[in-house]
């Protein structure tokens, strides 16, 4: 028969229960040599090209990103906080003379207050002026 058969054998073949009249089944099988499937063409994909990349930032100052009018108003609310406050009036002992001093240091710590308000806002107004918002 040639090479491209081959005998082919279950072991059911061996039991005699199976063999129909004494006689055993044997099959053949054709060997053909194997071939690889033909590969598909390839599939051509277009895209859109990639945006570009964002340019690098800008070099930073020493403020970093902030504006004239937000620095007017740290400065403003800076000189605020650091405005010394009035001196405290020497306990003389007298209750009069006593009571008369904490009276005017207590006048004295309101203007001291009111003063410190008035240029926060001041600073508030010209920094809002000064980057062009509205109030």
């Amino acid at each position: 028969m040639g090479d491209e058969y081959e005998d082919y054998r279950n072991d059911w073949d061996d039991d005699e229960r199976n063999a129909a009249g004494g006689f055993r089944n044997k099959r053949r099988r054709v060997l053909t040599p194997w071939r690889p499937a033909p590969a598909p063409p390839p599939q051509v994909v277009y895209t859109q090209a990639p945006p570009p990349p964002p340019p690098p930032p800008a070099p930073r100052s020493v403020l970093g990103d902030i504006s004239l009018g937000t620095t007017v108003q740290i400065v403003a609310l800076g000189y605020a906080a650091v405005t010394p406050l009035p001196p405290k009036p020497a306990v003389t002992g007298e209750a009069r003379t006593d009571a008369t001093n904490l009276v005017a240091y207590q006048e004295a710590l309101a203007q001291h207050a009111k003063r410190a308000q008035q240029i926060s806002t001041i600073g508030m107004v010209a920094g809002v002026l000064l980057q062009g918002r509205r109030l």
